[in-house]
């Protein structure tokens, strides 16, 4: 791989899921696959579903380093994968130079030096290639698309055509952040899996093993990471903390309004390249409605992610009937993020709609 290209399928200051050693969180999904694997009912094309960053491109690869380097004759019925990482094939696998592996996803263009919106039909052609050639050793081929919901419409056609006569002897490992957007005949083949949010202790065990847990204050990240890992990098490496105490503190004297201070966090997202933080913005603006539902219908304090949050819930939820109408907003809010990444409205309308929102139902 050129050392100037960017990988789309990896986070800022942490490693590509494909050098990964050790996967928390999912053994639902592991179990699921060993227990049909070695009783010969493996599906050959398994849709790994849920939020970013929890871990689901972590176990594929896991998976298919497991498939690869199993001994064609061993009878190992166990329950847990059992790799040698020291093994020539897992090396290939993390060099992307193992033939019987091939990884689709969004490439890097050289000539915009920009990644490409979405995974186009030359990828899926490419794969069609890659699968016409048996394996002299036995071994299954691979594919790793991260993620299928990058596949435009020419695409997903193609695929869909891959899928409905599968070559022999082949698993496709698919990702997918929002499963409800593929196209429903390439859902009916495959066998999804519900992959599961991290545990706060887990999102913690991994940061510090990435080195991102720089002080007690970062720790924070995890009550508003929603249970994703990958979403704990982003709040961390784009100032996440400070973006929500902006947020929130915006409203701390109601009715007056601190629409300078709205004007900023909005003018953060002008410019190229600033979609990642833009739907990061939302989703902090999400959560903290989410939080004044909660604690309208609590008597008890929530958590604080910073001194003298539960102040500004309290004055802006303080009974079960505004928390209500924050529910409303909630969903509304929710519903507007899908819109917007299908959309071309821009990042700084985007938020700036959202935090007004907030305005005028804090205030009615």
């Amino acid at each position: 791989m050129n050392s100037d290209e960017v990988e789309s399928d990896k986070l800022d200051g942490v490693p590509h899921p494909r050098f990964t050693k050790q996967v928390l969180g999912q053994d639902k999904f592991m179990q699921q696959f060993l227990h049909a694997f070695h009783g010969n009912r493996s599906h050959h094309a398994w849709l790994a579903c849920g939020p970013r960053g929890i871990g689901k491109s972590t176990l594929s690869w896991q998976l298919a380093k497991f498939l690869l380097t199993r001994n064609l004759q061993e009878e190992d019925n166990g329950s847990c994968l059992k790799l040698d990482f020291n093994d020539p094939v897992i090396t290939r696998i993390e060099t992307l130079s193992e033939p019987h592996l091939m990884l689709v996803r969004k490439n890097y263009d050289i000539k915009t030096k920009k990644i490409k919106s979405e995974i186009t039909i030359d990828s899926i052609r490419d794969l069609v290639n890659f699968f016409e050639f048996t394996s002299p050793d036995g071994r299954p081929r691979i594919a790793i698309i991260d993620s299928i919901d990058d596949l435009n419409v020419n695409a997903s056609n193609a695929f869909l055509k891959l899928l409905e006569e599968p070559p022999e002897h082949s698993y496709f490992f698919l990702i997918s952040h929002s499963p409800e957007s593929l196209l429903p005949t390439i859902r009916s083949r495959c066998l999804s899996v519900k992959c599961q949010k991290l545990s706060n202790e887990d999102q913690l065990h991994l940061l510090n093993k990435f080195n991102l847990l720089s002080n007690e204050k970062t720790k924070k990240v995890v009550s508003i990471s929603q249970g994703s890992v990958g979403e704990a990098v982003r709040i961390i490496n784009q100032n996440g903390l400070q973006l929500y105490t902006a947020i929130v503190t915006s409203y701390m004297d109601l009715p007056r309004f601190d629409i300078v201070q709205i004007l900023k966090i909005a003018a953060q997202t002008e410019g190229v390249g600033k979609q990642e933080l833009t739907e990061t913005i939302n989703r902090l603006t999400i959560h903290f409605v989410s939080r004044l539902v909660k604690v309208g219908v609590t008597d008890g304090m929530m958590s604080e992610i910073f001194a003298g949050e539960n102040q500004i819930l309290r004055k802006l939820s303080p009974n079960f009937e505004k928390s209500y109408e924050w529910s409303n907003l909630y969903s509304q809010m929710v519903a507007n993020a899908q819109s917007y990444k299908e959309s071309k409205i821009d990042g700084f309308s985007q938020v700036f709609e959202n935090l007004q929102n907030i305005k005028k139902a804090a205030i009615n």
